[in-house]
């Protein structure tokens, strides 16, 4: 009887020794993975901040062929009224 309680005992303790040495490993990555990420997520923001900034500021210019052929040749005159 005494063996067998000595055995679950050890196996106990092997359980919470390894549960222990994982709680301690993750709260030591815990850290190194939020500098990983914010790392990640300054690179996609100074990216996008690229693209903006190459993009053309209106895209609806007088020679832009997005437009149809009606808006960029039209010679309509605007009345204003006061």
């Amino acid at each position: 009887m005494n063996g067998i309680v000595k055995k679950i005992v050890s196996v106990l303790l092997l359980f919470v020794i390894a549960g222990l040495v994982y709680v301690i490993v993750q709260s030591v990555m815990q850290p190194v993975n939020f500098n990983k990420q914010m790392e990640y997520r300054k690179g996609v923001g100074v990216q996008r901040m690229k693209d903006l900034r190459r993009k053309p500021t209106n895209p609806f210019t007088e020679d832009s062929p997005s437009l149809p052929t009606h808006s960029r040749t039209s010679t309509r005159t605007v009345r204003w009224k006061f």
